[in-house]
């Protein structure tokens, strides 16, 4: 077993120690990538352990001072071992993948396999390895510390090829987004990568939040760059099946509401009606929405195919 208190029983070979200093600045810049702060920063902060600014240790002595501050913390030995574990993976070597002391130390002090698993995880999202760090953070076997953080990083700066990362996490994991900040910003990457998943995701809340999120879904759709992606994020938009509610939610945002200004806004509204079959109250608006010309087809082809297919329907709508 280790003894945690004696910093050459953590540290193999302690009186060297230290690390690279190529090793030294890499670790702060990703920190400067990540905004500013580790998830191992959170893991200190969260076991309220007094190491400002120990992290990464230049020097030897830095080592050993982080080392005292860590054995001083009133915490359980599983949390000290998940620290000095996450620590001694800085100075593990690729190459040799069977004499890694961070493996070491784990096996020589029992350290539970969860914990182990899990600061996998959290070492790999601080080194931005992002899928090698999603493949431990959603083991069975690990208990959800900083979730919501954890999916909003996902969501910030995982690259573009990686995108469908976020989503695998919050499928698997299921964090709570008790963050308005970070709910919203998953939703709209929802809403990017699908309408209808979105659309459902938002009914699955309680108003006001259902509402909020419904007007985000809109604008989502109707913010997109003009184009085929567009028009087809559009087409799905209004053939989503509203209850009476959201049809009045729908009607109101972008007629009377924040979203009357978005590009489009009233003809959506047209479309809307064309598509779950109330057609006169599609023409009732058809002197007031624009004829510009939308992927080579104008509003008033539209709005004259209504009037044409109303007949005399039409004159007895607006005579009646």
């Amino acid at each position: 077993m280790v003894v945690l208190d004696e910093f050459d029983d953590v540290f193999d070979n302690g009186s060297e120690q230290s690390l690279t200093h190529s090793d030294y600045e890499e670790i702060r810049e990703h920190r400067r990538r990540l905004d500013g702060e580790l998830f191992f920063d959170r893991l200190l902060k969260l076991l309220r352990v007094n190491a400002p600014r120990l992290y990464p240790p230049k020097t030897n002595d830095d080592l050993r001072e982080l080392h005292g501050r860590i054995v001083a913390a009133p915490i359980a030995d599983h949390n000290k071992q998940s620290l000095f574990y996450y620590i001694l993976k800085d100075f593990d070597d690729e190459d040799q993948r069977e004499e890694q002391p961070s493996l070491d130390f784990a096996n020589r002090s029992a350290m539970p396999g969860r914990y182990r698993v899990y600061v996998d995880g959290l070492w790999e999202l601080d080194h931005l390895n992002f899928r090698k760090a999603l493949d431990d953070l959603t083991d069975p076997s690990c208990i959800p510390t900083f979730p919501d953080e954890i999916l909003d990083t996902l969501l910030r700066h995982t690259p573009m090829h990686e995108q469908d990362l976020a989503l695998i996490y919050y499928h698997t994991v299921s964090p709570p987004l008790a963050n308005e900040i970070i709910r919203d910003s998953f939703f709209k990457h929802l809403a990017k990568l699908s309408i209808t998943e979105a659309y459902t995701f938002s009914r699955q809340r309680s108003d006001p939040t259902q509402r909020h999120l419904f007007e985000l879904l809109i604008t989502s759709a109707l913010k997109e760059e003009m184009g085929e992606a567009r028009a087809a994020r559009c087409v799905e938009l209004v053939n989503l099946p509203f209850d009476k509610e959201e049809e009045e939610w729908f009607e109101e945002y972008l007629i009377d509401g924040n979203g009357k200004s978005l590009h489009g806004a009233k003809d959506t509204v047209m479309v809307r009606r064309i598509a779950i079959g109330k057609m006169r109250d599609a023409s009732k608006e058809r002197e007031q929405l624009s004829g510009r010309n939308m992927n080579g087809v104008t509003w008033n082809t539209v709005k004259n195919g209504i009037k044409a297919g109303l007949g005399a329907r039409m004159e007895a709508y607006h005579s009646g």
